[in-house]
């Protein structure tokens, strides 16, 4: 939901993360079912990224400084190159510009921040 009391959401009928020897790659999402009009799929980005977090570092950030996106958002997510997603930071009333926002990017570009996110997985 956003600060506007917006409510996006998307399935995902493949999600599969792999476990430990993967570092928990985001192996699968399959095709994203927007069940918003106004949402795009943020995970795309992500598909076949191991996990990162502050301190375990296996995103392929390697532009900045640090390189470490997950440092860098203060969370852990399945980072590429940072992320087009990201629903595990600490929670913050700062919008834009922010790197410590929850944000789903596709749909609506980074200026909307999230004030309240779930995400739901279920066993096949």
């Amino acid at each position: 939901m956003t600060f506007d009391d917006v409510v996006h959401s998307i399935e995902y009928p493949n999600f599969v993360v792999g476990d430990q020897s993967t570092n928990y790659m985001l192996i699968s999402t399959g095709t994203a079912n927007p069940l918003s009009a106004d949402i795009g799929d943020s995970l795309a980005d992500s598909v076949g990224h191991a996990f990162s977090t502050p301190d375990m570092d296996n995103d392929n950030n390697k532009a900045n400084k640090n390189g470490n996106c997950a440092l860098t958002s203060k969370s852990g997510w399945w980072f590429n190159n940072c992320a087009d997603a990201n629903l595990n930071t600490e929670y913050s009333t700062v919008q834009y510009p922010s790197a410590d926002l929850v944000y789903w990017f596709d749909g609506w570009g980074w200026s909307e921040a999230m004030k309240e996110t779930t995400m739901k997985i279920r066993k096949p």
